[in-house]
């Protein structure tokens, strides 16, 4: 009896521990952090903290028209991308979050195997709820900007350390913007990159296609037709996706 009941206790321990996470203090504003993630590797525990953080105040577009709401509470309702075989554990019970901020992280954990090599692209549903006049709403939102790489065992460099080196937005001019901002793409090779923008919800309000150059590419974006606040702005090529916040004045 007494050896069932250690091994009852060490069950509940082991998923304990495994089940924490605590949200980054390095996610200051609406997205997930961090972006991109860190690559997995076949056969190496995958542990990876996710932070994310909505606003409980903003302006959307429903039923076609732009209303200001607040949101009282949300779901994280699914993580899609992963390996199968991996576990997705909330901070929070059943993933849900109220009050302000709405700020919580999901632990990500497993061991890939050589069927899951490859880049895959992630899609996180959350259900935001809140109310038009007495009118309860349940809004899901679908964020997909960020990708997840099993890399082959034998690999040595991780995609992080690519991007850091050759990938990425050197500059955003200016930045908080007005009529219009230019970013600066760096590509280590000649491709296309999408430069997407979405709103603090996730709601896409801009897209563009760019044939880059090897080496430093502007694209100049017109913002006349934003609304004032935060966005989203993400570029997406072969060697992976970057998400940095912009601003609207």
């Amino acid at each position: 009896m007494n050896r069932i009941i250690l091994l009852v206790i060490s069950i509940i321990l082991a998923y304990g521990a495994s089940a924490q996470c605590t949200p980054s203090a390095n996610l200051t504003h609406s997205g997930f952090y961090p972006n991109p993630l860190p690559d997995g590797k076949v056969g190496v525990a995958y542990n990876q903290p996710i932070t994310f953080q909505f606003p409980t105040d903003t302006t959307i577009s429903f039923a076609g028209a732009l209303q200001a709401i607040h949101i009282d509470s949300l779901l994280i309702l699914s993580v899609n991308g992963f390996p199968a075989s991996f576990s997705k554990t909330c901070n929070n019970a059943d993933c849900k979050y109220y009050l302000s901020p709405l700020k919580g992280c999901m632990q990500i954990s497993g061991v890939p195997t050589m069927a899951d090599t490859g880049t895959k692209k992630l899609v996180i549903t959350v259900v935001v709820k809140f109310k038009l006049g007495i009118i309860p709403i349940a809004y899901p939102i679908t964020d997909s900007s960020q990708f997840f790489r099993v890399l082959p065992p034998n690999t040595g460099v991780s995609r992080s350390q690519v991007q850091s080196a050759s990938f990425g937005i050197e500059q955003i001019t200016p930045n908080p913007f007005t009529e219009k901002t230019t970013v600066t793409i760096a590509a280590p090779k000649a491709g296309k990159t999408i430069l997407a923008i979405r709103d603090i919800l996730g709601k896409e309000i801009y897209t563009q296609e760019v044939n880059c150059k090897a080496g430093s590419n502007n694209v100049v974006i017109n913002t006349e037709e934003f609304k004032a606040g935060y966005y989203l702005l993400s570029m997406t090529s072969s060697e992976g996706v970057i998400t940095k916040k912009i601003t609207k004045r």
